[in-house]
C-alpha cells in the first residue's frame, strides 16, 4: 500500500473515532438532560429556572475539553 492510500485510511479511521465519540456524546447528553427533566419536575421549578439551567448546563459543555 501505498503512502497515499495509508494516508486515506489513516483519515477514515479518525473520521469514523470522531463519529463514535459523537454518539457517545450524544448519549450522555441525553441521559444528562432526563435526569435534569426528572429532579426539576419533582422540584417544581418555573420555566425561567429550568431554562437558565440549561444555560448553565450549555455553558458548562462548551468548556469540556471533548466538546
Amino acid at each position: 500500500m501505498g503512502n497515499e492510500e495509508k494516508a486515506i485510511m489513516e483519515r477514515a479511521k479518525q473520521i469514523s473515532l470522531e463519529r463514535e465519540l459523537r454518539k457517545e456524546k450524544h448519549l450522555v447528553i441525553c441521559k444528562i438532560a432526563d435526569e435534569v427533566y426528572e429532579k426539576c419536575l419533582h422540584q417544581n421549578l418555573n420555566c425561567e429556572d429550568v431554562e437558565e439551567l440549561c444555560r448553565l448546563l450549555l455553558t458548562r459543555a462548551k468548556r469540556c475539553p471533548i466538546c
